[in-house]
C-alpha cells in the first residue's frame, strides 16, 4: 500500500468531529485556519463556534464591529490575527465580489495569511495541488525521513516540502492535507511522547525504527523573553471599575486594560500616582500578583485594588460595571485574573 493510501486509511478511520469539517464551507476553513494559528484545536473549537453563530458569512465579518469581534476573539490571543482577518474580508468583499479566492497568489495577498495559511486553505477548501506544511507536519515528517537538521530553519522546512511532494496523491488532496495534520496531532506528539504502535507510518518511520523519537525533531530555542515589571491598579468605585483603551498600535492594541505603570510600586509610589492623575483614593489594598508570557515578553504584575469615593466628573465614562465589562469589552487574557479575584 502507497503511503498515501496509508494516511488517508488512517484519516478515514480516525478523523475528529471538528465543527469547521462539519458542511465545509471557504469560509469555515478561512476562519478555522485562522484561529488555529499557534493555537491547540481545543482551545479553538468553542471560540470558532461562537464566531460562526456571530458572524456566519464573509459579509458579516466585513462589517463586523471592531469591539464585536475582539470580544469573540478575547481569550484566544494573538489579537492581529482577528485584525487581519477582517481585513482580509474586506478585501475579498471590495475586490472579489464576496468570494474567497481560490489561488495560492491571491489567498497570500490578504492580510495575515502566509505560505502556509495559503496552502493549507487552498488544498482544503479548493483542492489546489499544494503542500501545507505546519509544525505538526515538520514533526511527523522529519521522524518519518530521518531528517536531523533545525525544523526552524527554512531550508529544513523546504527539504521536507520537496519530499512531500513525491508522496501527494492525485485525489482527496483536501482530507490528505488535513489527514497529515492529524497524525500529527493525535499520534506523532511532540516532547518524545508519540503513539508509535497506533501510526499508520511507524513501520518505515526512521526516528521509530533507530530509537531516535526523543532526538527528532530537532528545534532550536526561542530567542529568550524580555521581562517586563508593571504595577496594575484596580480601582473602582462600588461595581463601576476604571478601564482604559490601548493606544491604536503595538502589542494589544485597541483593547481595554486596567491602569498600569511600569516597574513595581510600593503603596505610597501608588497613593502619589493617584493623586497626581485626579483619583484620590479612601483605599488602597495589595492584590494579586500574576505573570503573564507573551512569545516575546514576560508581564510580571502585582496589583493594587483602590476604592475611590467619588468619579471624577471627567472620567465618568472610563468607569464601566464589572458585569457589562465581561458582556462587551474586550479584555486581554493578561487583566482578567484581576477580576477574576471579585467573583
Amino acid at each position: 500500500m502507497k503511503i498515501s493510501d496509508k494516511i488517508l486509511a488512517f484519516f478515514d478511520g480516525h478523523k475528529r468531529d471538528l465543527p469547521w469539517r462539519n458542511n465545509p464551507t471557504p469560509y469555515k476553513t478561512l476562519v478555522s485556519e485562522i484561529m488555529l494559528q499557534q493555537t491547540r484545536v481545543d482551545t479553538v473549537i468553542p471560540y470558532f463556534n461562537r464566531f460562526m453563530k456571530e458572524l456566519p458569512t464573509i459579509s458579516s465579518l466585513a462589517k463586523a464591529d471592531d469591539e464585536l469581534l475582539y470580544k469573540l476573539w478575547q481569550g484566544l490571543g494573538y489579537y492581529n490575527r482577528a485584525k487581519n482577518l477582517k481585513k482580509a474580508a474586506i478585501i475579498i468583499m471590495e475586490k472579489h465580489g464576496g468570494i474567497i479566492p481560490n489561488t495560492i497568489s491571491e489567498l497570500e495577498s490578504l492580510p495575515g495569511i502566509g505560505p502556509y495559511t495559503a496552502g493549507a486553505i487552498g488544498a482544503i477548501a479548493f483542492q489546489i495541488n499544494t503542500v501545507a506544511i505546519d509544525g505538526n507536519v515538520l514533526r511527523v515528517f522529519s521522524r518519518y525521513f530521518g531528517i536531523t537538521d533545525d525544523i526552524r530553519l527554512e531550508s529544513t522546512k523546504n527539504v521536507i516540502k520537496s519530499r512531500l511532494e513525491g508522496i501527494y496523491p492525485a485525489n482527496r488532496l483536501n482530507d490528505f492535507t488535513e489527514a497529515l495534520m492529524e497524525i500529527g496531532a493525535i499520534v506523532c506528539l511532540p516532547n518524545g511522547k508519540p503513539l508509535c504502535d497506533t501510526c499508520p507510518l511507524s513501520n518505515a518511520c526512521f526516528a521509530y525504527s533507530n530509537k531516535m523519537i526523543d532526538v527528532i525533531p530537532l528545534k532550536s530555542k526561542l530567542v529568550h523573553r524580555r521581562k517586563e515589571l508593571k504595577t496594575v491598579l484596580f480601582i473602582k468605585k462600588e461595581d463601576r471599575v476604571l478601564i482604559l483603551k490601548r493606544p491604536r498600535t503595538g502589542i494589544l492594541s485597541n483593547l481595554w486594560e486596567l491602569p498600569n505603570i511600569e516597574g513595581h510600586l510600593s503603596k505610597e509610589e501608588v497613593l502619589l500616582w493617584l493623586s497626581q492623575n485626579g483619583l484620590p483614593a479612601s483605599r488602597v489594598l495589595s492584590g494579586i500578583n500574576f505573570v503573564h508570557i507573551f512569545t516575546h515578553i514576560e508581564w510580571n504584575m502585582k496589583s493594587y485594588v483602590v476604592q475611590i469615593d467619588q468619579i471624577p466628573f471627567h472620567m465618568e465614562n472610563d468607569f464601566i460595571e464589572i458585569t457589562e465589562i465581561e458582556k462587551k469589552y474586550s479584555v486581554p487574557t493578561a487583566f482578567l485574573p484581576f477580576f477574576n479575584q471579585f467573583k
